[in-house]
């Protein structure tokens, strides 16, 4: 069937790469774990707290969030997400490196959501 009036044809692909509905779900979970890890560093830093523990459970689950999405949402700005990962071990906290990385990781995802 041919696609409506000022539609696209629907390949059954995302915006993100991966099929439909499941690579869509998957992109949002990571973006969302990211986003939930992002404002407990900020709340750290800012209160000055310490959520050391649940700081780097928060880590973990996005570290397995972004895999999924890279495999079933593949978008090449996930790798900016992904080199951002991959170096915060090596930046310690309350150093300019850390929010700097997580910018990074964020404009990753922007970048998935929108290009």
């Amino acid at each position: 069937m041919p696609p409506s009036p000022g539609r696209a044809a629907d390949d059954g692909r995302s915006r993100a790469g991966g099929t439909g509905m499941l690579a869509s779900l998957v992109l949002l979970l990571a973006t969302m774990a990211f986003a939930v890890n992002c404002a407990l560093g900020a709340l750290a830093w800012l209160a000055g707290l310490h959520f050391g523990r649940w700081h780097h459970a928060a880590y973990a689950a996005v570290c397995v969030t972004t895999g999924a999405c890279v495999l079933l949402a593949y978008h090449p700005a996930l790798w900016l997400v992904v080199a951002a990962l991959a170096a915060f071990p090596r930046a310690r906290p309350h150093t300019w490196r850390h929010p700097a990385l997580a910018l990074l990781g964020a404009i990753g995802y922007l970048l998935a959501w929108t290009c």
